[in-house]
């Protein structure tokens, strides 16, 4: 074994390694569900709903249910610990969110495709939007996490939240908030 590799077989019992391939894969099971998150929410938007307002209220549904998927639950400091403790958790996250913003940006470029907009998906907007609307989601799971690694319940960084969101739509400018808005069917 090559030293600071991790050696599954040596360290995870029975067949867990059949399961994960690495400790990242253990830790970040839900992985894929977040990668998609953000493109879920544009695709299911509602007709006259630009991206970022229905990110802004897939984000605040979130919030209010107190929902782990930002990660409202108590006690989820301690996963957030690890996760700053460990250089290759903070390396997979930083990916997830690039591949998130990624994925989104796709989304937003056939949109513009299927609408007939200027040649490869309108140029670059539907990337700028993309990394807006990752920093968005980004910058308030960030807070929630502060917020409970504070010692806030997750009821309280859920209110604290809403406020950063409220922030957040306020300095957003009218040409992102009107950006791909969804035609009435």
């Amino acid at each position: 074994m090559v030293p600071g590799q991790w050696e599954p077989r040596c360290v995870l019992p029975g067949r867990l390694h059949n399961y994960f391939g690495s400790k990242e894969d253990l830790f970040l099971d839900r992985e894929d569900d977040a990668v998609e998150w953000l493109a879920s929410a544009v695709r299911g938007r509602r007709a006259g709903e630009s991206p970022a307002a229905a990110v802004l209220r897939a984000l605040r549904a979130e919030v209010v249910a107190v929902s782990p998927r930002v990660g409202l639950i108590d006690g989820y400091e301690r996963f957030m610990r690890v996760i700053e403790e460990s250089q290759a958790l903070r390396s997979r996250v930083f990916d997830m969110r690039r591949r998130a913003t990624d994925l989104l940006a796709d989304v937003l470029i056939d949109e513009a495709r299927e609408a007939g907009e200027a040649g490869e998906g309108a140029g670059p907007l539907p990337a700028l939007v993309a990394g807006q609307l990752g920093w968005i989601q980004a910058h308030v799971v960030e807070h929630i996490q502060r917020e409970l690694v504070a010692g806030s319940t997750a009821a309280e960084a859920s209110r604290s939240a809403l406020v950063v969101l409220d922030e957040i739509e306020g300095m957003l400018s009218d040409r992102l908030l009107e950006y791909g808005v969804r035609p009435a069917v």
